[in-house]
């Protein structure tokens, strides 16, 4: 039954499937919404048949649908036609996989100024690289993770090394959080695949790399000593890591912190300190922009604490009342 000639047009047009959510949602439902990122209800997606997405935006009256529909139907057909156009050519298979995927995100030209734009140093790692950020780009998690292992078997001493292989041991975890409960899982999931990673590494910088994360985890957990120990391993271990920024702010939020909680001053100037060597040591690197915004409020929390002291010390001092 159909309220309008406009709605019984698109049952006439189009495949629809509809999946239903709230109190009526299902493990099909479950696992559709992870993966196309359904993140709430009502959502609606024109799709082709082999699952890519074409469009996500639609308004909601029946005229509206009836438009999107036609147009995603459109660009599908378009890209079908780039598709055959560019498999008749002689460019690289890489180009063709990349337009692939781009395809769910209405992206041809995109990929194609991805791939020439990738230097001439290693077309062969050039090529997988620009796969990799293609589908991080589309969310196909099983691919991503396979080609990340290529990546790390066949390119040892590639310079992002050490970042895919922490890309591939926190692969599988969750990246849709919806309460504390979930974070505070997955962070300690997290710290289980860092600590499984951590005895697999063998250069000091890469090392200090994993410590860094582990010792982020630790600290959303509320581990400081643990945390601590790694930071204090980078500093001692690894004191040209790129990891040396990131540990020095750690100790530096984690000191200010402490000292808050506790009202102990000289804490709060310890992690004051720490912050300002992150400005002085490493003024370009991204962490002196997060230090500089945080040692006013680090000088602010001083005088408060101080100011406290101060007022605490002159009532201890005053005389009991003559009348007791």
């Amino acid at each position: 039954m159909f309220s309008t000639a406009e709605s019984k047009k698109i049952s006439d047009d189009y495949v629809a499937v509809r999946l239903l959510g709230g109190n009526d949602l299902n493990d099909e439902g479950r696992a559709f919404m992870k993966r196309f990122g359904v993140r709430g209800y009502p959502t609606l997606l024109a799709m082709t048949a082999d699952g890519a997405v074409l469009s996500t935006s639609f308004q909601r009256d029946t005229a509206g649908i009836l438009t999107t529909m036609a147009g995603a139907a459109k660009t599908e057909a378009e890209f079908v036609a780039k598709v055959k156009e560019l498999g008749a050519s002689k460019l690289p298979e890489a180009l063709r996989t990349m337009a692939g995927l781009y395809k769910s995100r209405k992206q041809f030209d995109q990929a194609r100024a991805n791939y020439e734009a990738l230097t001439a140093k290693n077309p062969q790692v050039d090529d997988q690289v620009a796969l990799l950020e293609v589908l991080s780009a589309v969310s196909d998690k099983e691919a991503h993770k396979a080609l990340l292992g290529t990546l790390i078997e066949t390119r040892k001493d590639h310079a992002k090394h050490i970042n895919w292989r922490l890309e591939l041991a926190t692969a599988d975890l969750p990246t849709q959080i919806r309460s504390r409960e979930e974070f505070m899982a997955m962070q300690k999931a997290r710290k289980t695949a860092l600590e499984a990673l951590l005895p697999t590494v063998t250069k000091p910088s890469d090392e200090a790399v994993v410590r860094n994360e582990l010792a982020v985890s630790l600290s959303r957990l509320q581990d400081s000593e643990g945390a601590a120990k790694h930071w204090d391993w980078i500093l001692a271990n690894a004191k040209d890591s790129e990891a040396v920024p990131g540990a020095l702010m750690g100790k530096a939020i984690m000191a200010i912190n402490g000292g808050y909680m506790t009202s102990d001053v000289a804490k709060v100037k310890e992690g004051r300190a720490l912050l300002q060597k992150v400005i002085d040591d490493h003024g370009t690197h991204a962490a002196a922009g997060q230090a500089r915004r945080f040692i006013g409020q680090a000088d602010q929390l001083i005088q408060t604490l101080e100011a406290k002291a101060k007022a605490k010390a002159e009532a201890d001092a005053e005389p009991e009342d003559a009348d007791k």
